[in-house]
């Protein structure tokens, strides 16, 4: 499981197998909006239905400093 954040977006992407290869997200499930309007949440899913990661919108509010100064940066 990888975790990364882009601060000037405010997302970070939790990624469930690590890297995910081009073409293998072929469905997406939300926005889902969190408790107290603190950001949404997008599921990607593979052709099976499988849970390949989710993005985190407005995640400077959903997450917990900890988990954000954990996370990579996608430029990285």
């Amino acid at each position: 499981m990888r975790i990364s954040y882009d601060p000037e977006a405010r997302a970070a992407y939790v990624s469930l197998l690590g890297a995910i290869k081009d073409g293998s997200s072929v469905r997406q499930v939300g926005p889902i909006d969190l408790p107290g309007g603190d950001g949404q949440i997008v599921v990607d899913l593979d052709k099976d239905g499988h849970i390949l990661g989710f993005e985190i919108l407005n995640a400077d509010l959903a997450l917990s400093p900890e988990v954000i100064a954990k996370a990579s940066n996608p430029g990285e």
